[in-house]
């Protein structure tokens, strides 16, 4: 038997990976809410500013899929082998 996120993956399948993809992305109108958020002494500490902190964040949710590797989960996802891993010899 898997332990933790393969074991959930396989018994979810690729809707539990596209959705919390497109959990994600849904966050993406609310970077400027989370930059905002940020304390000011991490903000000074990081020499940046809200805006700067903003565009970062957009980037990231922006290439989240290839960050994440989002192919590997959904193929990992997809295995179908009576609910054991493929690898599984016992």
């Amino acid at each position: 038997m898997l332990d933790g996120m393969e074991s959930v993956l396989l018994k979810q399948g690729p809707s539990m990976v596209e959705a919390c993809f497109a959990e994600a992305k849904g966050l993406r109108d609310r970077a400027g809410d989370f930059a905002g958020a940020c304390p000011d002494e991490w903000i000074e500490t990081a020499g940046a500013d809200p805006t700067t902190l903003e565009e970062f964040l957009l980037h990231r949710m922006d290439t989240l899929e290839t960050l994440a590797r989002k192919d590997h989960w959904l193929e990992l996802a997809s295995i179908d082998s009576g609910g054991q891993h493929a690898l599984d010899i016992t």
